[in-house]
C-alpha cells in the first residue's frame, strides 16, 4: 500500500511581533471523508501539528494575532494550556 506522507521536522515563522516553531505531519490515508455539504474527499487527512511558542506575556500574545487571524481560527477547536 502506498503511503501519502507530507512531513515538517521544522519551521520557525512570525506572526505580528511573535515567534513561533512549528513542526507536523499531514498523511492522506485511504477512505472517504464527507463534508456537511455534501463534498466529498477520496482520502481521510490526518493532521498532527506541533507549535512551540517561547515564554510570552498574554497581552503580546493577543496583540499579534490579526483580525484576519482571529477570523480564521473560529474553524479550530483548541484544547490545552499555553506555557512558556
Amino acid at each position: 500500500m502506498d503511503k501519502r506522507l507530507l512531513v515538517l521536522n521544522e519551521a520557525k515563522g512570525r506572526l505580528g511581533s511573535l515567534t513561533v516553531r512549528l513542526a507536523g505531519s499531514l498523511e492522506l490515508a485511504r477512505g472517504r471523508f464527507r463534508f456537511k455539504s455534501g463534498r466529498e474527499l477520496h482520502y481521510l487527512p490526518k493532521l498532527e501539528v506541533q507549535l512551540r511558542v517561547p515564554r510570552t506575556a498574554c497581552a503580546k500574545l493577543l496583540a499579534s494575532i490579526t483580525r484576519a487571524h482571529r477570523a480564521a481560527s473560529r474553524w479550530f477547536r483548541v484544547a490545552g494550556l499555553l506555557r512558556g
